[in-house]
């Protein structure tokens, strides 16, 4: 069973591995965010900021996923207000 301190490689960045889940990351073009995952079994978002903050924001529509991939090259400009505040987050790593 992997530990949660444990760390996994995706795409060239190195990603603490959850207990949890394990969630398929995708870089983006963008001056904030470095990369982003989506799980539709848990609607759980993840994003890698460029400053090394890893964060999961919960019950997420996968249109919202969708949002962020689209509006590439400035994602977070486009959907940063919407996420933080309409979901629940917590700091992964």
């Amino acid at each position: 069973m992997p530990r949660a301190d444990w760390h996994h490689q995706v795409r060239g960045y190195h990603l603490p591995m959850s207990a949890e889940r394990v969630i398929r990351m995708v870089r983006v073009t963008s001056d904030s965010l470095a990369a982003i995952g989506y799980d539709s079994a848990s609607e759980t978002l993840r994003i890698k900021f460029r400053n090394g903050g890893l964060y999961d924001y919960l019950k997420v529509a996968a249109e919202v996923y969708e949002g962020l991939l689209a509006d590439q090259p400035h994602p977070w400009g486009s959907w940063r207000r919407h996420i933080t505040s309409a979901y629940e987050y917590r700091r992964v790593a």
